[in-house]
């Protein structure tokens, strides 16, 4: 208890500076660079495949299933890119880039187990995303394993297909993250600090860029401009305010922000390009 009025004695006489807890956006963890329009082509690795299914069937007595992997992947991987605002050519060399999807194991098949016999799909796809200049800004491998009924061996292979699909959109997809910031308080800022506080992102923002415009010097001000883009979702705009707050003083959290803002923000060439990833259900 003595502890606790000692804080709070501190807190009245020297002034404690309130925390903002948000869930901020983060930006994809991928992203096609200038690609909007892509052809999609799938190819198997045949070398690595026979020699799983010859290893496989002589160890399990595995018996290979004929299903079209290769067509039944690029029409789920086509799919996603339209529903997150790509456009998809029919054919190669179209469009501003060529998706490569190359299946390093797409085994499908059935196996004697300790439960009978027993269908399995298992693929494993490196998808790389090439520009017409030749860059390639996306490369990625994903993999999905899963098993079912003799006659399931088709739903297998679309399961597998569906969730590889899934895994290469969410990798374009904006995700959210809980944090809490200490904001800076006191004087002109606490107006803004309030309107921070109700989660009125907007109006802590026209605030603090009145009061950047009106003393510029105040470091506090940008920092708190900086807050209030980064609950907004604007990381180009919060690494501007770190900046000018950490030119003004030198403070740990300033500098921190400042990190986690240049971390954060996409090249200035992405801001502007490409098409807006929606969010996928499912």
């Amino acid at each position: 208890m003595k502890q606790l009025m000692g804080v709070l004695v501190l807190c009245l006489s020297a002034g404690c500076a309130p925390s903002l807890r948000f869930t901020r956006p983060t930006p994809p963890e991928a992203s096609l660079g200038n690609v909007r329009t892509v052809s999609v082509s799938v190819t198997t690795d045949v070398g690595r495949n026979v020699e799983n299914a010859v290893v496989s069937g002589l160890l399990t007595g595995e018996i290979p299933v004929p299903v079209s992997v290769n067509a039944v992947l690029e029409e789920r991987l086509s799919v996603r890119l339209q529903e997150l605002g790509y456009g998809v050519c029919p054919e190669a060399p179209c469009g501003e880039g060529e998706m490569n999807v190359r299946l390093t194991e797409s085994a499908v098949g059935t196996e004697f187990t300790g439960n009978g016999l027993r269908s399995h799909a298992r693929i494993t796809a490196r998808i790389k995303v090439k520009q017409h200049d030749g860059q390639e800004p996306y490369d990625f491998t994903f993999w999905d394993r899963r098993s079912g009924r003799v006659d399931e061996a088709p739903a297998l292979v679309r399961g597998s297909a569906d969730s590889i699909a899934q895994s290469f959109a969410v990798t374009l997809l904006p995700g959210r993250q809980r944090v809490e910031l200490q904001l800076e308080d006191g004087g002109p800022l606490r107006q803004g600090v309030n309107l921070l506080l109700s989660s009125n992102w907007d109006g802590a923002i026209s605030y603090f860029t009145q009061l950047t415009q009106q003393q510029p010097e105040l470091g506090g001000a940008w920092y708190d401009l900086g807050v209030a883009w980064e609950a907004r979702g604007d990381w180009g705009q919060a690494l501007v305010a770190y900046e000018q707050a950490a030119a003004r003083d030198r403070k740990r959290m300033y500098l921190d922000a400042l990190e986690t803002a240049r971390q954060m923000a996409p090249p200035p060439q992405q801001q502007q390009q490409g098409p807006v990833p929606v969010p996928i259900p499912g």
